[in-house]
């Protein structure tokens, strides 16, 4: 009698699951679509998402096809599920920066559905400029048939601030975050503007939050938000050096960042921490070659008592 191989399962794993019946009865409710292409490939939809798997080539003696195909099928679903899974609390994780903020997203708009500032408006105009008046109706013009422009809806932000027109800057600036949520530039013009200008520091705190998270590495964001504490709002004068720190978190080589740092600390008393930051900045120095700056800020460490 002679001796045969066990024939292998059509070659390859999967390669007859239509035959076996497996896509009939494999009773996975969240699997949406299952197609065997090409004998060895298994695509398999779940979610919305397309996975192909190519499959090894595989004896089958005296094994269950069904048990071991099912089992293989189950593998592949575990995997979608853990990068899904993956995603999800990728997506939930938004709003936080590594500076330790929590940042709540506001819903905005979408573009064609937001109303656009009145370009007709005059306030102040009696006692503008004539320069400033000129630039505004030159700008107001462009706008008429160009709404797109961000650049100059920022534009026109600034010269009716430039007038005392705080409310009209304030309506343009927050237009142009409605319809470029991105740009860090209004968000910036807010911050500054409802800090120095309409006297409002939690709003002040929440636009210079926002521009942190937008852009972490915006160094100048960490010292808007330390100066409005230092400064401005002086219930929150505490979390100034914690601004400076959070700044640090993302931005670990930022020498302005640990100088700023060193003279809040200085001018707290904190002899111990200053110098720790005086060597920090110092030894950057030394790493890029900024000599002359780096030769100051060894003679500001050595009286850092003033």
């Amino acid at each position: 009698m002679v001796n045969k191989k066990p024939p292998l399962m059509g070659g390859f794993l999967f390669g007859n699951l239509h035959r076996l019946g497996l896509c009939r009865h494999i009773g996975l409710a969240y699997v949406k679509r299952m197609r065997i292409l090409s004998g060895n490939l298994c695509r398999l939809h779940f979610f919305g998402i397309k996975v192909e798997i190519k499959l090894l080539k595989i004896g089958m003696e005296s094994i269950n096809n069904k048990i071991l195909a099912g089992v293989a099928i189950l593998a592949v679903v575990l995997v979608v599920v853990f990068y899904a899974t993956k995603e999800k609390t990728k997506k939930g994780q938004e709003g936080r920066t590594d500076s330790g903020y929590k940042i709540d997203v506001l819903p905005v708009g979408s573009p064609e559905n937001v109303i656009a500032p009145d370009l007709k408006r005059r306030v102040n105009f009696e006692t503008a400029d004539e320069n400033s008046k000129l630039k505004i109706e030159e700008i107001s013009k462009t706008l008429k048939t160009e709404k797109n422009n961000i650049s100059l809806w920022i534009d026109l932000g600034s010269w009716r601030k430039a007038i005392g027109d705080y409310e009209g800057a304030r309506l343009t600036w927050e237009y142009v975050v409605s319809v470029s949520p991105n740009n860090i530039v209004p968000l910036v013009n807010l911050g500054d503007l409802y800090q120095f200008y309409l006297k409002e520091n939690i709003k002040a705190e929440d636009y210079m939050k926002r521009v942190i998270a937008k852009n972490p590495s915006y160094i100048e964001g960490y010292f808007r938000l330390y100066t409005l504490y230092s400064e401005s709002y002086k219930e929150k004068i505490a979390e100034a050096p914690k601004a400076l720190l959070g700044g640090l978190t993302v931005n670990p080589k930022s020498v302005d960042l640990m100088i700023l740092l060193a003279q809040d600390y200085r001018d707290a008393g904190d002899k111990t921490n200053a110098l720790i930051y005086y060597d920090k900045a110092i030894s950057e120095l030394a790493k890029i070659g900024d000599t002359a700056r780096l030769e100051a800020v060894k003679s500001e460490r050595a009286t850092p008592s003033q």
